[in-house]
């Protein structure tokens, strides 16, 4: 999974002077405008709408290294929503101005994605997420302190003084997300229990810290060493005085909140379906996360096919292993035998760094292209990692000042299978997660848009696909790392099952639950962490095999088309150099290629 963020910032959280990018632009005549060749009135409604996406989420632009807001941060209140949305739908009816068919190449591509984002981006307010969303895994009180501990720099005297404003407005953006609670409260919007009660245990843990051990706490040692010491203790005094005085009072009046009047009416049914707008939100949803027009029942149906195929080949390992019984019973036994886990956090860490840097040196056998930014493995941080899944990925600035970091949850590290190891670093970093992202940022013959453009069924089904990727390329050490893999990938089968089982088919969190721990190796405290990220993110956990299916299929069909002519290496660099791109358009891009190398 890589980190939250840019979900976020396209499923709907806010808008931030969205206004101002728009309107404020100098007004073009419209028979100059009509003048234009249409490349050209593209490539400038895609640097507008790029601005725009920055304006609206300054935090975007850290994540990317573009550090011309860094001083601010999105505004979630309901009418910039709203705004948001009317901008969006405006973008879209000037996309629409520009005859597609007058296109070719990758602009074709960037006009489709622009259409396909602006109507999404539109059409979210209408749905009301931001009313009722309460998450414990990526909220506000996860996704802030995560901004300014992994990826705001700290360079400069300027750097600091941008964080210092964020800290000053982060108070409101706590107030902001209370209000759109309450304002759900009486539209009939409300959260599941179990989200809500692990968001109040969250923020009760923090507060509960001593000042200087707090989260958000600003330690001199943090601070660049070139601005000198006074300077360095006034900004640190400063900084950490706006915590205890404001942000801190915000996060309580958030936790009372939560504790006092929220909590008593939430809803014990974890899906979707139970909120007024439900089955139109979650097929909004499932579009927006596999970019196809499957409908829940139908991707329910997948899963169950997928997850029997799967478990006949782990069936397979687990018979070559000796095991003669029930496949539970082995996934079980291997689980529970100490000799499969580390015994400390550190003998964990390394372990995940030797399989990350022996990746590496496979990759330019399946790879013409590779990054020059490099990725790192480092432990995830310590305030979330008991909520968090096994690891995530956050990628890299442009330039590479920040790598792309592999986030590894070292949290009770004797519940961390060594046989899940290799497939989620495979997964994560490489050939996944970090050859996929880093590769699109280097795209610089495309638009900043189309280079940091997120398309969940793209980049998840990528690094999912990578898993079974790195067997052919003999990166797994034994049939137990292999075994291993397959659970993994009979997991994000359950996923297909679980996420529709309780968003369209009324599964509550328990048979989740059950469901997932009858029929994956995952250890209970991942089960758990997992069906409560799929209640508070649903759809999300469609994209990986939903993707991953895609990507074989469009694979099986270049294969079949070219023969002795397919070459692996060339088929990855054509599915990755367009960035990130909906299914259907991957597929003809790859159509494309294989006519062009059959001479059709």
């Amino acid at each position: 999974m890589r980190s939250g963020l840019l979900f976020v910032v396209v499923a709907g959280c806010g808008a931030s002077h969205a206004t101002r990018i728009v309107t404020e632009r100098p007004a073009r005549p419209a028979e100059t405008e009509a003048a234009a060749p249409p490349s050209e009135r593209l490539a400038e409604l895609a640097r507008r709408t790029w601005e725009w996406m920055l304006d609206r989420s300054p935090e975007l632009g850290t994540s990317v290294g573009d550090d011309r807001r860094d001083d601010r941060l999105a505004d979630l209140s309901d009418e910039a929503e709203r705004t948001r949305a009317e901008e969006a739908a405006r973008l879209r009816a000037e996309l629409g101005r520009i005859d597609p068919r007058a296109l070719g190449g990758q602009d074709r591509i960037t006009w489709e994605i622009l259409d396909r984002k602006l109507e999404s981006a539109a059409e979210s307010y209408r749905l009301l997420f931001h009313l009722w969303r309460v998450d414990h895994v990526y909220g506000i009180h996860i996704s802030f302190p995560a901004l300014v501990r992994q990826e705001h720099p700290r360079r400069s005297v300027r750097d600091i003084e941008n964080l210092m404003a964020r800290y000053r407005a982060y108070p409101r953006q706590v107030d902001d997300v209370v209000r759109n609670l309450r304002a759900g409260l009486q539209q009939g919007f409300v959260a599941p229990r179990e989200s809500v009660r692990r968001t109040i245990r969250q923020i009760e843990e923090e507060l509960a810290k001593p000042a200087a051990e707090r989260t958000l706490a600003v330690d001199l040692a943090t601070l660049p060493a070139s601005i000198p010491e006074a300077s360095r203790r006034e900004l640190a005094r400063s900084m950490n005085d706006v915590l205890e005085r404001e942000i801190s009072p915000a996060l309580e009046r958030m936790r009372r909140m939560l504790a006092d009047e929220y909590l008593p009416r939430t809803r014990p049914e974890v899906g979707i379906w139970t909120v007024p707008n439900g089955a139109d939100a979650y097929a909004f949803l499932i579009r927006e996360h596999t970019s196809t027009t499957l409908e829940a029942r139908t991707i329910h149906e997948i899963g169950q096919r997928e997850l029997r195929s799967i478990e006949d080949e782990m069936r397979q390992i687990a018979a070559r292993l000796g095991h003669r019984g029930e496949l539970q019973a082995f996934s079980r036994r291997i689980r529970s035998d100490p000799r499969n886990a580390f015994a400390t956090r550190e003998d964990l860490l390394a372990a995940f760094r030797e399989i990350h840097d022996r990746a590496w040196e496979a990759l330019p056998r399946a790879f013409g292209r590779l990054p020059t930014i490099r990725s790192e493995v480092r432990p995830m941080e310590a305030f979330m990692e008991r909520d968090a899944p096994a690891a995530f990925y956050g990628g890299p600035t442009e330039d590479g000042s920040r790598p792309g970091i592999f986030w590894a949850n070292l949290h009770e590290p004797g519940t961390r299978p060594k046989y899940d190891m290799e497939a989620l670093t495979f997964h994560e970093a490489v050939p996944g997660h970090h050859l996929q992202i880093a590769i699109a940022s280097e795209l610089r013959g495309l638009p900043p848009l189309r280079r940091h453009m997120d398309f969940t069924v793209f980049v998840e089904g990528w690094a999912l696909y990578t898993e079974r990727l790195a067997d052919e390329l003999g990166l797994y050490s034994d049939d137990l790392s292999r075994y291993g893999m397959l659970g993994y990938q009979a997991w994000r089968a359950c996923r297909l099952i679980v996420d529709t089982g309780m968003h369209e088919l009324r599964w509550s969190r328990q048979d989740a639950i059950d469901f997932l721990t009858a029929h994956s190796a995952l250890p209970a405290n991942e089960v758990t962490n997992e069906v409560d990220r799929y209640v508070v993110w649903p759809g999300q956990a469609l994209a990986y095999m939903i993707g991953e299916l895609e990507l074989r299929r469009i694979r099986r069909k270049a294969e079949d088309a070219l023969g002795d002519r397919f070459d692996l290496r060339a088929f990855h660099d054509v599915v990755l150099g367009s960035g990130a791109v909906p299914m259907a358009t991957l597929e003809r891009i790859v159509d494309e290629w294989v006519a062009e190398r059959s001479g059709s």
